[in-house]
């Protein structure tokens, strides 16, 4: 038997783990080998802490978790000596293949891959350095230090990284450089998702808590991967990580949000084309996100108006063929939905918000959609549409103020200019009356 290196503890009392079976690891053979290493560390006179790091600090291992142990060493000299003789153990007795280090201050973390596929990572640190960096540091044995936890990733310096790898995917796709250029908006799209995992609380760092993300915020960065290097389809993807990156900002920072808006859309080629089509149930996760978006801002945070339209579908009340959404490619980035609204007892449509992305806005995207909203209720017998906006938007469209017509709408005052009507083919005077959505249900009568 060779000889260890001094203060290495001898193995041959102890029976040794090999994974050196070209099957993958189980959890067993992983829990076995992490006593070993852990009755090792204790054993070795250098040591002065032995720590659980990782998932199995925090009691959150499952199938696929690897081994993460962390080590104090008291002779900071000695640290350098105990780092060699571990590593020599891990590949003589642990069937160790490959192995590389990652340093932060005097903490170095080598990283082992053995032959079974599990990995370990070992961390050592001077005695004067070794305590919790983090919540996932589980003292086992010996001594630690109190140390400044770890803050989470600055926010400014993830907008900023996301906008300079937007800079840089402008210009890789123009230059054709393909494979840089989907490095590049997969660098956006992981920076927006950062972005919201903070927002939510959650660990952003190596996309630690992504998964985690509720889905109605995570569905709209499903069109932000890229599906293939094909210039239209890096075009496509950029415009929706770019956008998510938008959108993440406006959460964070609206008046940097303001100011990125502009060059954001000309890197994005945001002035694009885009296809309308009747909306279905599987889309409805992306049109609040579009919604709440749409009307978030100035203090607002699109609440009202996404319950407005999560009541209209509750209720079952959008019409036939009357909720529509836009579409750049085959991500969602408008939303109108005509639904039942009741004038005198009679059937009319009203209008829940009309919703553009922020990106896309003021490119013809809700033109587009009303246009289509008006002609599909003219086309199914409607004689009224009814709507509560700005008049010099929606005056352009035919909406004419509801006053003269005899027809009001209690929650704002008579004759207010805000609430408009469009009269379709099927119009006749007496439609006229009180009005009410179909969201709101009875109303009493003062």
């Amino acid at each position: 038997m060779a000889t260890l290196p001094s203060g290495f503890p001898d193995s041959s009392c102890h029976q040794i783990t090999k994974l050196e079976s070209p099957g993958v690891f189980t959890p067993e053979e992983r829990e076995r080998l992490r006593e070993e290493l852990v009755a090792a560390a204790r054993a070795d006179e250098r040591i002065s802490g032995v720590a659980l790091t990782g998932s199995a600090a925090r009691s959150a291992l499952d199938r696929w978790s690897d081994i993460d142990l962390a080590f104090g060493i008291g002779d900071p000299a000695r640290l350098r000596e105990a780092l060699g003789d571990w590593t020599d153990r891990m590949h003589r007795e642990h069937g160790a293949i490959h192995h590389f280090d990652v340093t932060r201050g005097s903490w170095v973390y080598r990283v082992f891959l053995l032959q079974s596929t599990l990995q370990v990572d070992l961390a050592f640190a001077p005695a004067a350095d070794f305590g919790a960096l983090s919540p996932t540091f589980r003292l086992l044995s010996g001594t630690s230090v109190d140390l400044p936890q770890a803050h989470p990733p600055a926010v400014e310096e993830m907008i900023g990284l996301g906008w300079l790898y937007a800079l840089h995917s402008r210009s890789c796709i123009e230059r054709g450089e393909v494979w840089q250029a989907e490095y590049m908006i997969s660098a956006v799209r992981d920076q927006a998702l950062a972005l919201a995992a903070l927002r939510h609380g959650l660990p952003a760092v190596q996309g630690r808590g992504f998964d985690a993300l509720p889905p109605a915020v995570k569905a709209p960065f499903e069109g932000a991967v890229v599906r293939s290097i094909a210039t239209y389809e890096l075009k496509r993807a950029f415009r929706v990580a770019t956008e998510r990156l938008w959108s993440e900002v406006r959460h964070s920072d609206p008046a940097l949000a303001a100011r990125l808006e502009g060059p954001l859309t000309e890197l994005s080629d945001g002035r694009h084309s885009f296809s309308i089509r009747v909306a279905a149930p599987s889309d409805r996760d992306a049109i609040l996100e579009v919604v709440r978006a749409a009307f978030s801002g100035g203090g607002r945070d699109g609440k009202e108006e996404v319950d407005i339209v999560v009541k209209t579908w509750r209720l079952q009340a959008a019409l036939d063929g009357l909720e529509l959404v836009a579409l750049d490619e085959d991500s969602i980035i408008g939303h109108v939905l005509g639904a039942r609204g009741d004038l005198g007892g009679r059937e009319v449509v009203a209008v829940a918000p009309l919703a553009v992305s922020p990106l896309h806005q003021k490119r013809g995207a809700g033109s587009a959609l009303m246009k289509e909203l008006l002609h599909g209720a003219e086309a199914s017998g409607y004689a009224l549409v009814v709507l509560l906006g700005d008049p010099a938007y929606y005056g352009r469209f035919g909406f004419e103020p509801s006053g003269p017509l005899g027809i009001s709408y209690r929650p704002v005052a008579e004759g207010n200019p805000h609430f408009q009507v469009r009269r379709l083919a099927g119009y006749d005077p007496s439609y006229r009356g009180m009005f009410t959505y179909c969201w709101e249900g009875e109303r009493p009568t003062i």
